[in-house]
């Protein structure tokens, strides 16, 4: 409990030691100031300055104090503060001259405090009694950490390898974990069961014969479920990395939901522990300070891209945290083979680009996104669809997935020039699939066409045409580009036994679906038969990539249902035009000196002009009574209140809708 000075406080309530806490209260040049006079203990000067400025003291316990640093006057900060909660207020009561109590876990915003004191340790414990299960040996154990490693540090760096190759050596060699350890027993359970899922032949091959890979996935899964409070009780860096990796498990093992809110918890935990706000982090040393910045950055990244994949408002945004970027640790410090070109960091510095750099890269990308999700006018996503293409522009080489088609095929054996191969295929995917979300609720909504264009003036049409036409045009080229990723089936088969397979697999999907929709809008285009080869090429993608994995299979199937769909429509609307045609060519030869011979028009012409008035007469390929043309003023109404069109669910209803069935 706190001890309290000699002299008894009286009359003076909590309201009024807050309430003139300001920057004239604190301590002055004046002895005794006036909160020392207030709380009735002796001042002392710690400084000659006339205001102390992140001052840093050790309390009895040892534990750091977090220290806000002065603001100037003259300073409008750009971002809610975490410093705004009564917990803050209390620690700025008792800042440099009582320490704080010990027990305010009760407390909204307090961090938890230790289970157990100093003076009285709990043991450790064996891991068959803290999870119910042992850890494999030695040698399978740093097989399946290898496994991981090649699946997913390069994509999303949750730790510092060394530090975690030497707790991990020491748990196994124990076979006992500290109660302090055991949120990290947790993440090590799981960085297991991902290595083990995506294990590829070669590394499968130092493997003791023994081993069964699908048995230890099924019992250590089971642990996990069992002890998942366990981490909720541990708020530490392990135990929000840990939450964080069984969020992207979920979503391999079919339990989408689940997953979506244990993404949800490993945020908020990361909340809890301020790990949005640098000023409020304890001291550390460089390594762990790049560890925090690396996981929030990796829990940021992931948020944007869920709020998409789900269409859900994303929990985070640009303005609520505060956390520079990470800087290269030796772990993920390798250039590239082949590629000496520089990145461009924090105040313009020039550095060689490294593994690191794609994660840099790709949080600028969805910081971008998130930053105009909230404005669709379509001025403001002409501006975003510029810093998008600006974005793109500013890769470095390493970065750009055509550079490894035609690279030095000497170094296709190279690990280090296959991962950046891969950073840079996905990348490809992503900004494809920024574009796709930014534009895609501007397809085509059933509206009633009388009263889109009631009042409109002839020239304000014109222009929401010419930027339909603009905007329809852009979702296709997108999504062929996605579609020709199959011109590298090397990365892509290495890709398959990464945890980024999931993610790239559901940006296809999203791809597929808004060919198929631009498909059954005019079936009569042109360009039909190439979307119908996009389409296929993409199903080859989510066969190369991930074909075993759950989302991968069942996108498979969605696509491969939409070209049958567009197949079925195309087969009604060829009939439907044949017998208009035959009525048109009966009806001809009852006048005879109207022949297109006789005007001196070509066949090929002719059927060109018939094939618009075709057109004209089934407008959008349907009979859905929507005007002449293709409808383009309704392709500009937001579906509101999404984020993104919900892919899996509703290709369906936009054939309904788009037929007019």
């Amino acid at each position: 409990m706190l001890e309290m000075p000699t002299k008894e406080i009286e009359g003076l309530s909590l309201v009024g030691v807050i309430s003139p806490l300001t920057d004239d209260s604190q301590c002055n040049n004046y002895r005794p100031c006036q909160l020392c006079s207030q709380l009735n203990i002796e001042c002392k000067e710690a400084t000659n300055k006339r205001r102390r400025k992140n001052t840093s003291f050790l309390p009895p316990n040892g534990s750091p104090v977090r220290v806000e640093p002065a603001v100037s006057s003259t300073e409008v900060p750009t971002q809610p503060r975490s410093g705004n909660s009564t917990f803050r207020l209390v620690e700025r009561l008792f800042h440099n001259h009582l320490p704080l109590p010990r027990n305010l876990d009760a407390v909204p915003n307090c961090e938890a405090q230790p289970a157990s004191s100093p003076l009285c340790p709990v043991p450790s414990q064996s891991m068959e009694d803290v999870i119910g299960m042992s850890l494999p040996s030695a040698t399978v154990v740093t097989v399946l950490l290898e496994s991981y490693l090649h699946a997913a540090h390069w994509y999303l760096a949750l730790f510092y390898e060394p530090t975690f190759r030497s707790r991990m050596h020491q748990v196994v060699e124990s076979g006992s974990v500290a109660h302090k350890e055991r949120g990290f027993l947790l993440l090590l359970l799981i960085v297991l069961v991902t290595g083990a899922r995506h294990l590829d032949p070669e590394t499968a091959r130092h493997l003791p014969i023994d081993f069964n890979s699908q048995q230890f996935q099924t019992k250590a899964m089971q642990a996990i479920e069992n002890h998942l409070f366990m981490a909720l009780d541990d708020t530490s860096i392990d135990s929000i990395a840990f939450l964080f990796l069984m969020s992207t498990t979920y979503l391999l093992i079919r339990k989408a939901q689940i997953g979506f809110l244990v993404a949800g918890m490993s945020i908020r935990m990361a909340q809890a522990m301020s790990l949005h706000s640098e000023e409020f982090w304890p001291s550390m040393n460089e390594v762990e300070r790049q560890v925090r910045r690396r996981l929030w950055w990796a829990i940021y990244m992931t948020d944007i891209y869920t709020a998409q994949a789900y269409g859900k408002p994303p929990v985070l945004n640009n303005t609520t945290f505060d956390v520079s970027q990470p800087t290269d640790l030796d772990d993920l410090a390798t250039s590239c083979p082949g590629f000496d070109s520089l990145e461009s960091r924090d105040q313009g510095e020039m550095h060689p680009v490294t593994l690191t750099s794609y994660n840099r890269y790709k949080s600028k990308l969805y910081m971008l996104v998130a930053r105009g999700s909230t404005d669709l006018r379509p001025e403001q996503v002409q501006r975003l669809s510029n810093d998008l293409m600006a974005w793109k522009e500013a890769l470095p080489p390493q970065l750009r997935i055509e550079n490894f088609e035609r690279g030095d095929q000497s170094l296709n054996n190279s690990p280090v020039y296959n991962i950046f191969a891969m950073q840079a295929l996905t990348l490809q995917a992503t900004f494809n699939n920024m574009f796709l979300g930014l534009l895609s609720p501007f397809l085509y909504r059933e509206k009633n066409s009388e009263s889109i264009h009631s009042g409109i003036e002839k020239q304000s049409l014109t222009e929401c045409n010419t930027l339909s036409s603009d905007i329809h045009q852009k979702l296709l080229d997108t999504s062929l580009s996605v579609s020709k990723l199959d011109k590298y089936p090397k990365t892509l088969r290495s890709l398959a036994s990464s945890i980024a397979t999931t993610q790239v697999g559901f940006q296809c999907l999203t791809a597929g679906v808004i060919l198929g929709m631009l498909a059954l809008r005019d079936l009569s285009s042109p360009q039909l038969m190439e979307i119908k080869y996009a389409l296929a090429r993409i199903i080859n993608i989510l066969d190369t990539i991930g074909a075993q994995t759950p989302l991968c299979g069942q996108s498979i199937d969605v696509l491969t249902e939409i070209i049958h769909l567009i197949a079925f429509r195309e087969a009604k609307y060829l009939i439907k035009s044949a017998s208009r045609h035959s009525d048109r060519a009966s009806s001809s030869i009852s006048t005879p000196n109207t022949t297109f011979q006789d005007a001196g028009i070509s066949y090929d012409n002719r059927m060109a002009m018939e094939g618009n008035q075709s057109r004209a007469e089934v407008p959008n390929s349907t009979e859905s009574g929507s005007p002449s043309g293709l409808g383009l003023f309704s392709d500009l109404e937001i579906l509101l209140g999404e984020h993104e069109f919900p892919q899996l669910s509703q290709i369906w209803q936009f054939d309904s809708f788009a037929t007019g069935n």
